[in-house]
This record gives C-alpha cells, structure tokens and sequence, in this order.
C-alpha cells in the first residue's frame, strides 16, 4: 500500500512538474511574441514618423508621372496643423500659379493649412480619354491619378489626407470643375470645398473647344456630354459644403455656369451649406481669384 501510494506521489509530481514547465515555456514564447509585436510597431511607427516629419515647409513628390507641391506652415507644430488643402489649378495652368500670383498660399499657410498643389497640366479631370481625345492632350492626367493614385500615396506613406483630418479643396476655373467632380467621387474625404469661375454643364457651353477636344464634338455625342464627368448629371450624389464665386464679367466660362450649380444642389439638397458669391465687376483673372481667398477660408471655418 505504501509503495503504491509512493508510485503515485511521484507520478502526481512528475505531472505537475512537466505541466509547470509547460505552463513556463508558453508564457516565454508569449512574452517573446509580445516583444515582437511591440518592436515591430514601435518600427512602424517611427518610420511613419520619419516620412510624415519629412514633409517641411515645401517639397516637391513625384507621384506616378506627375509632380506635386507640398507647402507646410513653419510657424505651428505639426500636430497643430489646421487641415489640408488641395489646390487645383485652371487650364494649362502651373501648379503653383495661384501661389504666384495671389495671396492664397501665404494666408492659407498664415491660418495653418497644409497645402497640396498636383501638375494638372491641361486636364479637364476627365474619367477617361475617348477615340475622339486630342493625342496631345492624353499626356495630362485624368481625375483618377488624384482620386486613386495621389490621395492613396499621400495617406500610406506620409500619413497626410486622411478621412479623420480635415480636408479641403478649391479651384479656379477648370479647377472649379476637378474640385465638383472630385468632391462627388470622394464625398466621406472633404470636409468642405470651393470653386471660383468653373464649368459644370458641358451641354450648356455646346461650343466649347476644350470639351470638345476632351470628348468630341457635341453634335455627335450629345449623350457622352451630358452623362460622363457632368456634375449637374450627378447633382443627386452631392455631400459637400460647398463655396461657389463667379465673377459676372467673366467672358471665359459662362458666371451661369456657377449658378446652375448653386441653384441645383439647393433644390436637391437643402440641408447642405452651399454659398454663392457673384460679384458684378469681375472677370476671369487673378484680381477676382485673390479677392476670393478670405471669403473661402472664412467658409472653411465656419464649417466644424
């Protein structure tokens, strides 16, 4: 009886000894997992870091085939910088001509926006080229190099255009056009917009050599003009705060172009704030863009 009792002493120690060690053994491979775990994301991180901080004061990226300009403000840390604004540029306009030759980006940057500046060349952010689209105009980027290629780019390695910040966007002209076409593609993205002096019905400029160009003439494709990359075709879809301003002396784009759109989206929408400016002695240049830049900010603040 004793020599059996001892038998299984022991075996009862043998057993609690290998479930001990056992028991050690995984707490080890968890602890070495969880170092792992942590070391890999203090990596992570701090290579993020590295590329986000790498963005100071201005930089040129080159992003797919195209260059864009990064200004950031000096004055404020990062972490206090107010949000990002994509700035797009009219037709064959370079990508820092709204810089030159207004005071957009030193009040924008003053006020603590990050500013974002893509070569757009002679885009009219199209979706896609057409058997009828000028061969020398197919080397300007369609709207998807921004809205698939840039924004993507911009997120994953700099940690910047992100839907949590606060994203803007504004254009002139042409520019007017890529920022309603982008803010309907990318709506969750852009806390508010603005556009000054754009297009935003084609088949009411049935004239017009650029959509022409872009499209083919209207006369024979009528249906192409008023359904592909029509903002007013896709008006039901609109999310964005939105300012508009138009100059009335404008003999470029039609000033009705911008009330069509104003019009459109209080009819469809009237629970989005939607601004219209047109003032009576302007036309389309830089001293009615410049004129625009406080009225736009003052817009984007008031929209939390």
């Amino acid at each position: 009886m004793k020599i059996i009792s001892s038998t299984l002493l022991m075996s009862l120690i043998i057993l609690f000894s290998c479930k001990s060690q056992e028991k050690e053994n995984n707490i080890q491979k968890n602890t070495q997992k969880d170092t792992q775990k942590v070391v890999k994301n203090i990596s992570v991180s701090s290579t993020k870091k590295m590329i986000f901080d790498s963005l100071k004061a201005f930089q040129t990226l080159k992003i797919g085939k195209f260059e864009v300009d990064i200004k950031v403000p000096t004055h404020i840390p990062t972490s206090e910088i107010k949000g990002n604004i994509l700035i797009l540029q009219g037709w064959a306009f370079p990508k820092d001509d709204w810089c030159k030759k207004s005071k957009l980006c030193e009040k924008a940057l003053a006020a603590g926006y990050r500013l974002i500046m893509p070569e757009m060349g002679k885009s009219v952010y199209s979706s896609k080229y057409f058997k009828e689209t000028l061969q020398e105009w197919r080397v300007f980027p369609k709207r998807g190099w921004l809205t698939d290629t840039v924004f993507k780019e911009l997120q994953e390695k700099y940690g910047i255009m992100l839907a949590e910040q606060k994203n803007y966007i504004i254009g002139l002209s042409t520019g007017g056009r890529g920022v309603a076409l982008i803010a309907l593609d990318k709506p969750e993205l852009f806390t508010a917009c603005g556009a000054l002096s754009g297009d935003y019905d084609q088949t009411q400029m049935p004239t017009d050599r650029v959509m022409a160009g872009f499209y083919g003439s209207f006369a024979t494709q009528v249906k192409r003009w008023k359904d592909v990359d029509n903002v007013l075709s896709r008006i039901a879809e609109w999310k964005t705060p939105i300012y508009i301003g138009h100059g009335k002396k404008d003999v470029i784009v039609p000033p009705k172009q911008s009330k069509l759109l104003y019009d459109a989206i209080k009819k469809n929408h009237p629970d989005i704030k939607v601004k219209l400016n047109m003032p009576t002695n302007n036309a389309h240049d830089y001293k009615y863009w410049d004129s625009e830049v406080d009225n736009m900010l003052a817009f984007f603040y008031e929209i939390k």
